[in-house]
């Protein structure tokens, strides 16, 4: 155990969801072997980094989320026998770009809790809505 906390349980619990994430899409062992490698490398970069895991666990969920929509909307529009690889480019792309998304909005929050946290530490007023930057015009 380390200053950042036990890798064990969140390790497991992310090659759980990675595997159950990968036998969803792409329905086979393959997919639910390759889905806990990616969720044991995303727990070792969360761990690794210092990242909160309340911030990596909707990121990470959000990237799964927009994997199963792009995979279910390719697998929708095509044949049975010959779309497995456009699923995965959909699935990856879709994947990434919700992960992006919600890191984005994540890193927003999480900014504006500090500003407000820090003003109340300094006995300040907290930050309002708009562009102020506490300098009279």
């Amino acid at each position: 155990m380390t200053s950042r906390g036990p890798l064990l349980l969140p390790a497991a619990l992310s090659a759980a969801v990675g595997a159950a994430a990968g036998l969803l899409m792409l329905e086979g062992s393959w997919g639910a072997a390759g889905g806990a490698a990616i969720g044991l490398l995303v727990a070792a970069a969360v761990w690794f980094t210092g990242i909160r895991w309340i911030v990596a666990g909707p990121v990470v969920l959000g990237g799964a989320a927009g994997g199963f929509l792009g995979a279910g909307i390719v697998h929708t529009l095509c044949r049975p026998d010959g779309c497995g690889g456009l699923e995965a480019v959909a699935a990856t792309l879709t994947g990434v770009g919700a992960m992006v998304g919600i890191g984005l909005v994540m890193a927003l929050a999480l900014r504006s809790f500090e500003e407000y946290r820090r003003a109340i530490e300094e006995e300040r007023p907290p930050p309002t809505v708009g562009c102020e930057t506490g300098e009279d015009s």
